[in-house]
C-alpha cells in the first residue's frame, strides 16, 4: 500500500483534489515561488507538460532523451520560479527550456554512444503526431525557440497549444487585436528564418498542426512514482540547462524542491532500459586558429571616408571615395590588415529624397575589398547590422535584425566562409547580437541588448557549437558592446550608467578575476560614441593600448548650427598617457568620427 505521507502521494492527492484551472500561469509561479506549493506546481506541469514532453520527443527522436529533458525542464522551472519576472508569458519561457533541454539531452547521448542515436517509435506511450520529416520538425521548433519572448508566447499558446485567442489574450493581459498583430509578425519572422533555412515557410503550420494536440495530459504526468529524487543524469542535464552561472545558489531550494515533487523527475523508469553509463573521457581541445599578424594600423570612419592611420596619428589617407553611392557604415580590418569587411546601406522603402524616412527603411549589406580594390567589393550577399571577423580571416560572422522602436529582438547570426562563400547559422538567443570573435576561434562575444527595454543588458561568450554560454557581465549592469584583448584575457565594454547625463563609462573586465576598472580621462562633456550595438573602441595588436572615439554631445533642443567635435584617442587600458590622433568637427555629430578598428 502507498504511503500517503511521501511526496508522491501528496501531489497526487493535490493533482487530483485542488487543480485550479482558473488561476492564471502568473499566479501559480507567485504561489509556488513564495510557499512552494505543491498544488500550484502539479496545475503547471498539467497545463504544459503535454506541449513540453512533445517539443522534447520531437527534438529528440527518443524516449529516453525526451523523458530526461521534460524532467529536465521542469527540474528548472522548481528552481527558477522565484527568478520568472511577474508578467513573463511561462509558456514562452517553458518551450524554449524544453528545446534547450532536449538539444543537450541528444549532445550528451551522442557522446556517450560510440555512433548517432536514432530516432526511435515510442511503443508504450501514445503519440498523437502524424509523421513528419524529423529533421524539418526540428529546425522550426528551434526556430520557434529563437524567438523573442512576446513572439515566442504568441505562436506556442495559439499554434502550438492550440488554445482560444480570447482565452491567450486574457492570459498575457493584452487585447486580442494586439495578439493577433504578435502573431502575424511571429510568421513573417518564421517564414524568413525558414527561407533561410532551405524550408518552405509553409512547413511551420505542418508542424504546428501535428504539435497542436501532442500527448495526452496523463502522459506529462505519468512521472508520478516511488522516487522522490531525480536521477543523478537529470539533476546534471538541468544544471546545464540553467543560465545562473553557479548552480550552488540552488542548492537549498533544490533540496525542498526535489523531496515535495517527486512525481515530476523521473523516479519510475525501470534502470534496466538505460544502458550502463560510460567513463567520460576528456576530448583533445580543438586547435587554435592561427592569428594573423597586422601592420600595426586604426581604421577609422571620419566625415564619410574610410581612413587608415598610424597609432601616431602619421600616414592617414582615405580607402573610400564614392560616399553618396557606397556610403558606409561599420567597417573592421582584416586579421592580417590587408582586407575591409564594411556595411554599405541600400535603400528598401521609398526614395532617398522622402523627408519621413526612417531607420527601418533602409539595410545594411556586407562587402569585403582589399584595401586599394575599388568600391564597393565583393557582394557577400550577407545583410546585417553588426559582425566580427574570425581570428585566422577565413570566415566573418554576423547578425542581422531590423531597427525598430526599442532594442534589437528576433536576430538572426551565422557565419559566413569567404572561401566556399556558405552561410551556417548561429543557434543564439533572439536578442543576442554578434560583437567579437575569441582569439582561440572557438566563441563569439554576444550583445544581449536589452538596455533601453528594461535597462539591463549582458555580454556573454557564446560557443561556437551550440552549447550554453557564459555571462560575462554583471547581471546588475548594463553593458554594451564588447571587444576582448588580443589574448582573450580582458575586455573592453561601454557600462551604462541610466540617469547620468554622461550615459557611458569605458570599462575594462578582467575576465579571470571579473574585476571592472573605468578608464579614466575621458572629457566630461561627451561620451564614448556607440551605434546600435556597436561601440567605438578597440585594442592594440599588441593588447598594451587602447583606442576609442569620443563625441561631444548632442542635445534635444540644441542650436542646429551647432558644429561637433570628435576625437579619435589612444591611451593605456586605465586610460593614462592619452594622446588625440584624429579629429572632425561637423555640423552633424553623425558625421564626424565613428568606428575603430586596430590590427
Amino acid at each position: 500500500m502507498t504511503d500517503p505521507t511521501t511526496p508522491a502521494a501528496r501531489l497526487r492527492h493535490s493533482v487530483a483534489s485542488r487543480q485550479d484551472p482558473h488561476a492564471t500561469d502568473a499566479e501559480l509561479v507567485g504561489r509556488f515561488a513564495a510557499a512552494r506549493d505543491e498544488a500550484a506546481f502539479a496545475e503547471l506541469v498539467r497545463r504544459h507538460g503535454p506541449l513540453v514532453l512533445a517539443v522534447c520527443r520531437r527534438v529528440t527522436g527518443n524516449r529516453d532523451d525526451a523523458d530526461d529533458a521534460f524532467q529536465a525542464s521542469f527540474l528548472v522551472l522548481a528552481r527558477k520560479a522565484d527568478r520568472v519576472r511577474p508578467g513573463s508569458p511561462l509558456a514562452g519561457w517553458l518551450y524554449g527550456v524544453a528545446v534547450r533541454a532536449a538539444r543537450k539531452a541528444v549532445a550528451r547521448t551522442a557522446r556517450r554512444r560510440s555512433r548517432e542515436t536514432t530516432g526511435g517509435e515510442l511503443p508504450d506511450v501514445p503519440d498523437r503526431m502524424p509523421a513528419s520529416d524529423p529533421d524539418t520538425v526540428r529546425a522550426v521548433l528551434e526556430e520557434v525557440a529563437r524567438l523573442s519572448d512576446v513572439y515566442r508566447a504568441a505562436v506556442v499558446l495559439c499554434e502550438l497549444e492550440g488554445r482560444a485567442r480570447a482565452a491567450v489574450a486574457r492570459e498575457l493581459g493584452i487585447a486580442e487585436g494586439t495578439l493577433s498583430s504578435r502573431l502575424a509578425a511571429a510568421r513573417r519572422v518564421l517564414a524568413r528564418r525558414l527561407r533561410d533555412r532551405g524550408l518552405a515557410p509553409a512547413v511551420f503550420a505542418a508542424v504546428a498542426g501535428s504539435a497542436a494536440c501532442p500527448v495526452l495530459a496523463v502522459d506529462a504526468v505519468r512521472l508520478f512514482g516511488a522516487s522522490a529524487s531525480p536521477v543523478p543524469h537529470v539533476e546534471r542535464l538541468s544544471e546545464a540547462v540553467m543560465k545562473s552561472p553557479s548552480p550552488v545558489r540552488w542548492a537549498v531550494a533544490s533540496a525542498l524542491v526535489v523531496a515535495s515533487l517527486g512525481f515530476a523527475f523521473g523516479g519510475g523508469r525501470d534502470p534496466e532500459r538505460r544502458p550502463a553509463a560510460r567513463a567520460r573521457v576528456a576530448a583533445p581541445a580543438p586547435r587554435a586558429a592561427p592569428v594573423a599578424k597586422g601592420p600595426n594600423k586604426l581604421l577609422f570612419y571620419r566625415t564619410g571616408h574610410l581612413t587608415p592611420i598610424d597609432p601616431d596619428g602619421k600616414n592617414d589617407r582615405k580607402v573610400s571615395d564614392n560616399r553618396g553611392q557606397f556610403h558606409p557604415g561599420e567597417a573592421k580590418l582584416s586579421p592580417d590588415g590587408t582586407a575591409i569587411a564594411v556595411l554599405i546601406s541600400e535603400r528598401v522603402n521609398g526614395t532617398p529624397q522622402d523627408p519621413t524616412s526612417k531607420p527601418s527603411d533602409y539595410r545594411q549589406r556586407l562587402f569585403v575589398r582589399k584595401l586599394d580594390e575599388p568600391e564597393p567589393g565583393t557582394d557577400t550577399g550577407v545583410t546585417c547590422e553588426a559582425f566580427a571577423w574570425s581570428p585566422d580571416g577565413a570566415e566573418i560572422a554576423s547578425s542581422d535584425y531590423v531597427h525598430a522602436d526599442g532594442p534589437p529582438t528576433d536576430v538572426t547570426s551565422c557565419v559566413f566562409n569567404l572561401k566556399t562563400k556558405t552561410r551556417s547559422p548561429l543557434k543564439f538567443p533572439s536578442d543576442h547580437v554578434v560583437t567579437d570573435w575569441t582569439p582561440d576561434g572557438k566563441a563569439l562575444l554576444t550583445m544581449s541588448n536589452r538596455l533601453f527595454a528594461d535597462k539591463r543588458g549582458s555580454i556573454y561568450r557564446m560557443p561556437l557549437d551550440g552549447s550554453e554560454g557564459t555571462r560575462l557581465t554583471d547581471a546588475a549592469v548594463a553593458a554594451e558592446g564588447g571587444r576582448l584583448s588580443p589574448d582573450g584575457k580582458r575586455m573592453l565594454f561601454n557600462r551604462i550608467v541610466f540617469g547620468d547625463p554622461r550615459g557611458r563609462e569605458l570599462t575594462v573586465l578582467d575576465l579571470d578575476t571579473g574585476k571592472t576598472a573605468k578608464v579614466d580621462g575621458i572629457p566630461a562633456n561627451g561620451w564614448i560614441r556607440a551605434n546600435g550595438t556597436n561601440v567605438a573602441c578597440c585594442w592594440s595588436p599588441d593588447g598594451k593600448r587602447i583606442a576609442y572615439v569620443w563625441q561631444e554631445r548632442d542635445e534635444p533642443g540644441d542650436d542646429p548650427r551647432k558644429v561637433y567635435e570628435a576625437r579619435l584617442i589612444v591611451c593605456d587600458p586605465d586610460g593614462k598617457n592619452a594622446r588625440t590622433i584624429a579629429t572632425a568637427r561637423d555640423g552633424r555629430s553623425i558625421e564626424t568620427i565613428r568606428g575603430v578598428d586596430w590590427r
